[in-house]
């Protein structure tokens, strides 16, 4: 299915794309598919991805278990509930081109107004909004694994402490998981080939979670932060870049 460079180069990606998630709770679906889908065509980059995304979330989710706190989590996930079957119907009959271009434009928008003081944004923002950022990153977590910017920018302009915020995320994200796995199951995505390919490249997830691991306590609330939204900022620049071009 794959050459060994090709290979070597999968695993790569996957290794750092768990290692970012696993520090600042957000970016492997982006990362990973922007990469993968050089060497895949995306109809089995996304149910191969959705494997470790499963895997990844789950692991962090339970690592940060403490930190979990039912009312920032219950309007994310009752809205991502919603959008995931949604997404798992758009994944083979829709392009998203011109959706996942205007989200970039939105993302790149707040993480330059919070990196140079364009605009001030409230940080009390009505939990409906949770409820809304929920079912659209649903949605684009089950038919793309890009489910990460609506909750991202949520959770950001919440303003909550570190730990709260990578504990919400990896629940949000376990939480769209189930629904995008059963239905790709479901509707016969997991062919044997890409379930191979998962196994071969499996140790690199695990190699990415445990440094993630071990870096992710030094990173202080300032830096976290940052490194937050200037991932937001790459996270706006590839959807923009990747569906323009």
């Amino acid at each position: 299915m794959v050459t060994t460079y090709e290979l070597f180069f999968i695993a790569s990606v996957i290794f750092f794309a768990g290692c970012v998630q696993g520090i600042i709770g957000f970016g492997f679906g982006m990362i990973a598919i922007a990469l993968v889908s050089t060497i895949l065509p995306i109809q089995d980059t996304v149910p191969f991805l959705a494997v470790f995304s499963a895997l990844l979330n789950m692991s962090l989710a339970i690592q940060h278990r403490k930190n979990i706190r039912r009312i920032h989590v219950l309007p994310l996930i009752v809205g991502g509930l919603l959008g995931a079957p949604v997404g798992i119907f758009l994944f083979a009959s829709i392009q998203p081109e011109v959706l996942l271009i205007g989200l970039g434009a939105l993302l790149l928008f707040y993480a330059f107004n919070e990196l140079f003081g364009l605009l001030q944004l409230r940080a009390d923002v009505h939990r409906l909004w949770g409820y809304i950022a929920g079912f659209f990153g649903g949605i684009l977590g089950a038919a793309y694994n890009t489910g990460g910017p609506p909750v991202v920018l949520y959770t950001s302009v919440k303003n909550w402490p570190k730990d709260i915020v990578v504990a919400t995320l990896q629940i949000f994200f376990s939480s769209v998981s189930i629904i995008q796995i059963a239905g790709f199951a479901s509707q016969g995505y997991f062919r044997t080939e890409l379930l191979l390919l998962n196994a071969k490249t499996g140790v690199a997830l695990a190699l990415g979670i445990l440094v993630a691991g071990r870096l992710y306590p030094h990173v202080n609330q300032a830096i976290f932060r940052r490194l937050t939204l200037f991932g937001i900022a790459a996270l706006g620049f590839s959807l923009i870049l990747r569906n323009a071009l």
